[in-house]
C-alpha cells in the first residue's frame, strides 16, 4: 500500500544514447471512463464507545485504543462503483483513525466490516489525509465509520466512490514484449499504460526523476482479492483515477503492480527504464522502485504465479541497473535489505503477513533468476563504477548483438555501448543527444568506435559507419555512409571544410545525399560518387531552390581553379565565382 508524497527530487533529465529510452505513450484510442463520486460523512466527536466487536485484523490490535466512532456516512445506496477511498482534513488532530467500510452487493446484501487503513494515512498534493484506495467489487451501497481515541477529531471528511467499467481490451491488453536473456535477466512481458486504458491526460509532466535503482520496495494494495484476470485492467484505472484526482498527485503511485495471476503492469509514466519516483514510501521513494502486488495478503496466501512474476520483474530491474539481489543498502539513512517490504520502514502492515513471510524466499528466487556480470557491468567497473563513472541510470538492454546502459556523474548523463566487434565506448553530451535522435546503434552511424575524443576545431566521436562532431561554434552533426568515406579523405575536421553543420540529407534527385560543412558542402550520387563544393560556390548552391537544384543536376566532379576564378560543372549546368568581382553565377543547359 502507499505511503505519502513522492521524495525530493531534481527535475526530469533527458537521457540521450539509448535506441530504446521511454517516449510520451499515446492515450489508448477511447480510454475508458473512469468516474469518482464524492460524499460528505459527518463528524461525531463525541460519540460513545463502539459496543460491536471490531475486527481482530494486525492494524486493529495495534491501534486497539481506537474505539470511537468520530466521523461516519450512514447506509446508504449508490450508484456502482468498485473501489473506495477516504480523505480528511489535514487540520485533524490526536490519533490517527482507523477508516472502516462496509459495501451493498447487487443482491442487496451488506458485507462485514472492513479496515482500509493499515498504519499512517497518506498526504495528499493539498495537505488533506488519505487512506489508499481499495478494491472492493462490484457494489451499490456503503456505510462508512472512522474509529478513534478520545483525542481524535476528524475535519471535512469525504467519501470517494471510485469505478472504472471494464472495456473488451483488458481481456487482452497490450503489453510490451519480453527480452531474450543471455547473461542478463530477461525482461519479463510487460502490460503497457496503453494496455490497461491510462487516461495520459490525468497525469502531469513534472515527473521526478532519480539518480538509479539501489533498492526494491515491496507493497500490496489490500482490499479484495475475488477479482478475475480482466477486471485487473479496470482496478489499476480506479488507483490511477484516486491518485491523481482526489489525492492530486501528478501520477500513480506505483512504478509496477503485479496481480495474481501474474499479469505485470507498467505503473507510474517513463519508470520501465527510468528511476522515477513513485509516491509509495515517503522518503523512500529515492533511487527505488515500488512493487505492489494486488490483494491483500494479510488475509489471503499470495499465489506463487504472482511470486514468480516479482521474482522475474525485480531480476530483470536490478540486472539491468548493475545491482545484487541479496545484501544490504542505506536508503534515507536506514540499511535494509535491497528487497524489502514496506512495513520494514514504516509503520504498515503492507505487504501483508503472507508475503512478509515470504521476502527471503522471494530474494532467493530474484537471486537464481539474475545472470552473471555482464560485458557492460566490467566496462562499468574498468571505468571506475559508480564513484568515477557514474549511477546506472537508464536501464541496460540487448540491442541488436551489443547492449546499452545509461548512467548519470554529477547530473550529467552518459551512455556506455559495448558491442563485440568494437569493444566498449562511452557517448556523452551533445554528440549523446545527437546519436540517439538518430536511431542509436540501429541508425546509420552503427556503433561507437572510440570514446568522444579532441578532434582538430572540436570534438568528435567515431561509429561504425560515420562520425559525430561539435564545437563551440557548431552543434552536434553527423555525417556517414559515401560523404563520410569522401569527408575523410579529404582531411576531414582538419581539411579545407572543417565541422559539419548540418546532418547528411537527402538531396532532391533520387539516391542523392548531401552535407553542408563550415567551409563548404559534399554532394554525392551512386552514379558519379561524392564531390566538393566550397566557399561562395556552396553558398549559392545552398541558396538555390529545390526546383533549381534539380534543374542543374548531379555534381559531375569537384569544383576546380579556372583561369578566372573557379567552376562546378553539373550533369546540366554549372555555377562559376569570379574571382575579379567575387560574383557567383549560375548557368543552366537544358
Amino acid at each position: 500500500m502507499l505511503r505519502g508524497l513522492p521524495g525530493l527530487a531534481f527535475g526530469l533529465v533527458l537521457v540521450a544514447g539509448l535506441t530504446a529510452l521511454p517516449v510520451e505513450q499515446a492515450a489508448a484510442d477511447e480510454s475508458p471512463d473512469t468516474s469518482i463520486t464524492t460524499l460528505k460523512a459527518t463528524s461525531t466527536p463525541k460519540a460513545p464507545k463502539l459496543e460491536t466487536q471490531r475486527d481482530s485484523g494486525p492494524m486493529d490490535r495495534r491501534a486497539a485504543g481506537n474505539n470511537r466512532v468520530v466521523a461516519e456516512l450512514g447506509q446508504q445506496s449508490t450508484d456502482d462503483f468498485s473501489s473506495v477511498g477516504v480523505t480528511w482534513s489535514g487540520d485533524s488532530t490526536g490519533t490517527a483513525p482507523d477508516i472502516q467500510v462496509r459495501t451493498k452487493d447487487d443482491s442487496g446484501e451488506w458485507s462485514d466490516w472492513e479496515t482500509i487503513t493499515d498504519g499512517q494515512p497518506i498526504g495528499t498534493e493539498d495537505g488533506r489525509l488519505a487512506t489508499d484506495p481499495i478494491f472492493v467489487g462490484d457494489a451499490t451501497g456503503l456505510e462508512m465509520r472512522a474509529v478513534g481515541d478520545e483525542s481524535t477529531e476528524l475535519k471535512d471528511v469525504e467519501v470517494a466512490l471510485v469505478k472504472s467499467p471494464e472495456v473488451s481490451s483488458d481481456a487482452d491488453p497490450e503489453k510490451l514484449a519480453a527480452t531474450a536473456g543471455s547473461d542478463l535477466a530477461p525482461r519479463p512481458s510487460i502490460i503497457t499504460r496503453k494496455g490497461w486504458g491510462a487516461d495520459e491526460s490525468l497525469r502531469c509532466n513534472d515527473d521526478k526523476m532519480g539518480t538509479t535503482i539501489k533498492g526494491v520496495v515491496v507493497h500490496h494494495t489490500a482490499g479484495s482479492n475475488s477479482y478475475s484476470k480482466s477486471q485487473s485492467a479496470s482496478i489499476i484505472r480506479d488507483i490511477y483515477a484516486y491518485h491523481t484526482k482526489t489525492l492530486g498527485w501528478c501520477d500513480i503511485g506505483y512504478n509496477f503492480l503485479i496481480d495474481k495471476y501474474g499479469q505485470i503492469f507498467e505503473g507510474r509514466w517513463g519508470g520501465i527504464d527510468m528511476p522515477i519516483h513513485g509516491s509509495h514510501a515517503t522518503d523512500w521513494n529515492t533511487n527505488t522502485m515500488g512493487v505492489s502486488f494486488m490483494g491483500n495478503y494479510d488475509t489471503a496466501a499470495p499465489p506463487s504465479v504472482m511470486l514468480n512474476a516479482g521474482a522475474d520483474l525485480i531480476a530483470w530491474k536490478l540486472d539491468a541497473f548493475q545491482r545484487e539481489a541479496k545484501g544490504k543498502v542505506k536508503l534515507a539513512g536506514k540499511v535494509v535489505n535491497i528487497i524489502f517490504g514496506h512495513g520494514d520502514v514504516m509503520a504498515t502492515a503492507c505487504p501483508g503477513a503472507n508475503i512478509r513471510s515470504k521476502m527471503g524466499n522471494l530474494r532467493d528466487k530474484v537471486e537464481n533468476r539474475m545472470g552473471a556480470r555482464g560485458p557492460i557491468g566490467k566496462a562499468w567497473d574498468k571505468r571506475g563504477g559508480e564513484k568515477t563513472f557514474g549511477h546506472p541510470h537508464v536501464a541496460e538492454k540487448v540491442i541488436g548483438g551489443g547492449r546499452a546502459a545509461g548512467f548519470l556523474r554529477s547530473n550529467k548523463p552518459k551512455t556506455l555501448y559495448w558491442h563485440p566487434y568494437t569493444d566498449d565506448h562511452e557517448t556523452k553530451g551533445p554528440i549523446d543527444a545527437l546519436y540517439t535522435d538518430l536511431g542509436g546503434p540501429t541508425s546509420g552511424l552503427g556503433w561507437p568506435r572510440s570514446d568522444v575524443h579532441d578532434v582538430k576545431n572540436g570534438r568528435g566521436q567515431g561509429f561504425s559507419h560515420g562520425a559525430i562532431y561539435r564545437s563551440g561554434r557548431t552543434p552536434a552533426r553527423a555525417v556517414h555512409g559515401p560523404i563520410y568515406t569522401y569527408y575523410r579523405a579529404i582531411g576531414g575536421p582538419g581539411g579545407d571544410l572543417m565541422l559539419p553543420t548540418t546532418n547528411v540529407k537527402a538531396g532532391v534527385i533520387s539516391k542523392s545525399q548531401w552535407s553542408k560543412f563550415e567551409g563548404g558542402m559534399i554532394l554525392y550520387h551512386p552514379k558519379v560518387g561524392a564531390h566538393v563544393l566550397k566557399d561562395d560556390i556552396a553558398k549559392r548552391y545552398y541558396k538555390l531552390s529545390k526546383s533549381q537544384q534539380e534543374r542543374l543536376g548531379v555534381l559531375k566532379k569537384d569544383e576546380y581553379d579556372t583561369s578566372g576564378g573557379r567552376k562546378a560543372l553539373f550533369q546540366r549546368g554549372k555555377i562559376v565565382w569570379n574571382a575579379t568581382n567575387g560574383k557567383v553565377s549560375v548557368t543552366f543547359e537544358d
